[in-house]
């Protein structure tokens, strides 16, 4: 998604809203996994629904840190400030999903947990999407969105190369959370 058949660089807008509808597809998967309960798979495709949607959220709550953050709120005091209450946002959620992956993935604390994670993360990209993208998109011009897509584009793809660290600091910040991770699921996980 790097670029249109056109070959111009895509919208940050575009970009950002295109992780929104992924990370909600996840998350109604997620949801209507609780209609499987019982079935031998579920845990298997619990898990691995759980650590895509960890992942993608993580990397797209880095990704609006670093290159969005900047050019929404400029720099100094108060655009600090600014920043700080959208990364509040984002942690809130971030702790939200590391609670869930205390529990056994499908158990009845799980679901509570991921559920509170689910909707906290839901009001997030809704305000987002009815406030900052809709000023952004007022603000920005069509060459600077463009650019912030280069830059999008090219700090995501930066880290989906990286290796994932236990210390959070890479790929994957929930890849050590056991009930979150396929690679340690026993039960016939690929």
């Amino acid at each position: 998604m790097t670029t249109p058949s056109n070959g111009s660089a895509v919208d940050i807008i575009d970009l950002i809203l295109a992780d929104h509808r992924r990370i909600r597809r996840l998350a109604k998967a997620l949801s209507e996994a609780a209609r499987h309960a019982g079935e031998p798979h579920l845990h298997w495709m619990l898990t691995d629904l759980c650590q895509r949607l960890a992942d993608l959220l993580e990397a797209h709550f880095a990704a609006e840190e670093e290159i969005c953050g900047p050019a929404m709120f400029g720099v100094g005091e108060c655009a600090a400030g600014q920043l700080d209450e959208v990364i509040a946002d984002h942690n809130d959620i971030r702790e939200a999903v590391l609670e869930a992956c205390l529990y056994p993935v499908g158990s009845a604390l799980w679901w509570r947990t991921a559920g509170a994670a689910l909707a906290t993360s839901a009001i997030h990209l809704d305000r987002e999407e009815s406030g900052l993208l809709t000023d952004c998109q007022r603000v920005w011009s069509d060459g600077q969105r463009r650019s912030l897509g280069r830059q999008w584009v090219a700090f995501t793809s930066a880290r989906r190369r990286a290796p994932a660290h236990g210390d959070g600091s890479a790929a994957s910040r929930y890849s050590v959370c056991s009930p979150c991770s396929p690679a340690k699921v026993s039960h016939g996980a690929p």
